[in-house]
């Protein structure tokens, strides 16, 4: 099975031990900015942690950099290969 999702929202949460995030929550284009970079730099580390499809969400977690980040989903496409 191959799952597609359409996004609106990308929030990056502080992860326990990560100092370099501010405490606050980041804005939503930084949190596209910081999961492109983090797929530029370390994709086989990202892993969808949770998908529910009727809070329209995805979570997805680095294991590279201990980023957690929160989608909000528009659409969900699944494939079956």
């Amino acid at each position: 099975m191959v799952h597609r999702v359409t996004t609106g929202a990308i929030t990056r949460r502080k992860s326990t031990g990560d100092s370099s995030l501010p405490t606050s929550g980041l804005s939503q284009l930084d949190g596209l900015v910081a999961l492109k970079s983090c797929l530029g730099t370390h994709a086989p580390a990202l892993s969808v942690r949770e998908m529910d499809v009727f809070q329209d969400a995805v979570w997805v977690r680095c294991a590279e950099c201990r980023a957690q980040y929160d989608l909000t989903v528009f659409q969900f496409e699944t494939h079956q290969k």
